[in-house]
Formats: structure tokens, sequence, C-alpha cells
């Protein structure tokens, strides 16, 4: 049977020739397409680092860790393609560094669940899948922890976020567009709140929001880029 699969594999591999998801680099036949090529792999490990965004009041964030900066590469071109390319397998391509990064910022000890950012069902049909659910589910496997995408909806359509320059739009933009989904937490439970970009922290801020009033005390942000 291994002999199969490893045969099944050569054999996609020679029709469809495994590209490097960061940089589109040949990775070689028996490579595993869903792996950054040496380069790309050690350059986001060269900018993942404990990024912090610190927030008072019990309705905001705790603390916000990311991978790193926002527009840094290959980081921020591999986000692209998840988001706007559906290539959402290069979430699995990405499990390295997080399992790295979560484990050097000792996440698992520190919250109880993760849950992930909610889409607006007309753009979930849109693209298909949710990127921050899919990024949840991968850290909350990697943390052993539950994943809840249960918890919040998105009540409002709201621009994206990047289409905004200015922070204050931004808050603006998705004041009032999250609310409880049906599933409570225990207050308890400290929460690991999980989107996929977060530079001004806006959207994390509201949810977060929305937790805090649902007795939430004790929620921690982490998105892929901040």
């Amino acid at each position: 049977m291994k002999e199969i699969k490893s045969f099944f594999k050569l054999t996609l591999n020679f029709l469809f020739p495994p590209l490097c998801p960061g940089c589109e680099v040949y990775l070689g036949i028996k490579a595993d397409p869903a792996r950054l090529c040496p380069d790309c792999a050690a350059g986001l490990a060269a900018v993942a680092r404990e990024h912090l965004f610190r927030e008072t009041g019990r309705a905001g964030l705790e603390v916000l860790y990311s991978l790193g900066p926002y527009g840094t590469e290959p980081l921020t071109r591999l986000i692209h393609k998840i988001k706007y390319e559906q290539k959402d397998w290069i979430v699995d391509a990405l499990i390295p560094a997080l399992r790295d990064f979560l484990a050097k910022a000792r996440l698992q000890d520190a919250v109880d669940a993760v849950v992930p950012v909610p889409l607006h069902p007309r753009r979930l049909r849109s693209r298909g899948f949710n990127q921050a659910e899919l990024i949840g589910r991968a850290v909350g496997e990697i943390l052993g922890k539950p994943v809840y995408g249960d918890v919040l909806k998105r009540l409002k359509s709201t621009r994206p976020q990047m289409s905004l320059a200015q922070s204050q739009r931004r808050k603006e933009n998705v004041k009032g567009a999250f609310g409880p989904a049906g599933r409570t937490l225990n207050p308890d439970q400290r929460v690991l709140l999980v989107d996929d970009v977060a530079t001004t922290g806006a959207t994390l801020q509201e949810c977060g929001r929305v937790l805090g009033g649902m007795g939430v005390k004790k929620i921690i942000g982490f998105a892929l880029a901040a």
C-alpha cells in the first residue's frame, strides 16, 4: 500500500509539478507541494516574532500575537494567496512556522479554546471558506485546544478593512458588525481569538468587545500578520 501511494504521489507530481507556495520555484518531483522551499521557510522564520498590541479594559485584547509584520515576505504573499486566490491548502504550508511560533509564545498553557473571527455569510459563499477558521483550526490542532466557530457571527457585510487607510475609519467600519452566534463560553475559559491580518487590531478588538459582553474575561488575539 505504501508503494502504491508513493507511486501515485510521484505520478501526480510529474503531471502537476510541485511549486513552492511562496515563490513558485520548482520543489522537485518527490517534494510535498504543501511545503515551502528552504529560502521561503528561512524568510518566514526570519520575520516571525512576538508582536504585542496591548488593550486595556475587559472588552479588549489582553495581548496580540502574530507571526510577523504585515508587508514582510513571504508572509504577506502567502496570506494574499490564501485570501484572494482561494488557495486554502497553503495554510498547511504554514504549520511548521505556526508550531515553532506557538511553542515560543507558550500559548498552549495560556488559552483554553480557539475562536476564529467569522465572515459574513455572503462573503463566505463567495470565497468558499473562512480563512480565519482554517488558521484557527490549524492553531487549535497544534495547541490541542477546541475550536469554536459558532461563538461569534458577522451581523453586517462591511467593507474590507484593508481598503480603509485610517485607523478610526476601520474602527467605525466594524462597530456593531459582530454578535453572539449561540454557543456560550464559560467565563473562566481563556480564549484565543484568531484572524488572518490585524494591522490596526480593530476587528479583533470589536470581536473582543462582544466576547467580553458575553462574560469572557481573558481574550488573547492571534493573527498571521499584524
